[in-house]
């Protein structure tokens, strides 16, 4: 069991929120090293044939750092993927941007790997649970070393044979959509991308952020300034002839400060980058917005689109091919933007 946060002690229990590979979160006791499980998500409990287990991963990246991150590969109980083909890969980003991929079941993650992706979970530099310096890296480089760490992980796996170079995907939420962006504008490796109300405009969202964030956000550009220019050399929205693969943004209509600052984006691009070919009809960007909801829209998650479903350009740019087994291909077939 790994904790997840609300941790409590008293006499001798510790009692705490959460999960592990083959458990959804719960609430557990610990005492005399024996594990209850007070509370659990539901019903439902993990099958032991076909679920991908993470196994930690670290790969250079810039400044002759490490980057850290899971890595599960595709896992099923009744199919298997062809021979001669390498599967795709979903990069996910988390957000905070000073939060933490942990590697506990995820039905989520779970969704996409018993379809045929293979997915990174990464834990770029300012990350926690890698030591006070890991957390502290990032501080001054939001926007350069958590996307420099993006794309060095989409590199490596890509070199080390295990995924397909062609068919890469990234998509993360608030903070980790605006790595989504900043990663698009600087590397060419993904196929697609997906951003769930990710920051476009650090100026903006240096004005409109709330009182407990206020210097937060200074301490992680390294400027308080909202007129400073390296608030805008970091903001996406100024770079978005820079970004060469379609674009998905998922974000509510009532959106403010981070959700608002990526309003626009697909009316100003992105483009085709010189030297890559997309097939006809590859949409190169679009906006899904959901009316009366705010930034963190309802049933959004990890590899879900902001009313659950699954990121479209990810099945429409990603898809892998039909899946041999017992039966005939199960998998999604790729879903086309409205």
């Amino acid at each position: 069991w790994q904790p997840l946060g609300n941790v409590a002690s008293s006499a001798g229990r510790v009692v705490m929120l959460a999960n592990n590979e083959m458990e959804l979160p719960a609430i557990i006791e610990v005492r005399d090293g024996d594990v209850e499980v007070l509370r659990d998500s539901g019903e439902f409990a993990a099958e032991a044939i076909g679920i991908s287990l993470p196994t930690p991963l670290a790969w250079p990246t810039t400044a002759d750092a490490t980057a850290h991150g899971f890595f599960y590969p595709p896992s099923s109980a009744s199919h298997t993927g062809p021979d001669d083909e390498l599967p795709p890969l979903i990069v996910n980003v988390h957000g905070g941007p000073t939060a933490a991929a942990r590697p506990g079941y995820d039905l989520n993650i779970q969704y996409w790997t018993s379809r045929g992706f293979a997915y990174l979970d990464v834990n770029y530099r300012g990350s926690t649970g890698y030591g006070t310096s890991y957390r502290h890296t990032l501080n001054g480089h939001w926007g350069v070393y958590d996307a420099d760490d993006v794309i060095a992980g989409a590199e490596f796996l890509a070199a080390s044979g295990k995924v397909d170079p062609a068919r890469i995907a990234v998509r993360g939420a608030s903070a980790g959509g605006f790595t989504v962006l900043a990663a698009l504008t600087r590397s060419t490796v993904f196929s697609a991308g997906t951003s769930l109300y990710g920051v476009a405009d650090l100026a903006r969202l240096t004005r409109t952020t709330h009182k407990f964030e206020s210097r937060y956000i200074g301490t992680l550009v390294g400027a308080d300034d909202a007129d400073a220019p390296v608030l805008a050399d970091r903001s996406p929205l100024h770079h978005i002839d820079d970004i060469h693969a379609p674009l998905l943004l998922l974000q509510g209509s009532e959106g403010q400060g981070p959700a608002s600052g990526a309003r626009g984006l697909p009316r100003r691009g992105p483009r085709a980058a010189p030297g890559i070919e997309h097939p006809p009809g590859t949409p190169r960007g679009a906006e899904l917005l959901h009316p009366g909801v705010g930034p963190g829209v309802p049933g959004g998650g990890p590899g879900r689109g902001a009313r659950g479903e699954p990121d479209p350009l990810i099945l429409t740019r990603c898809s892998p091919s039909p899946r041999k087994g017992p039966t005939a291909a199960t998998h999604s077939s790729p879903m086309t933007l409205p």
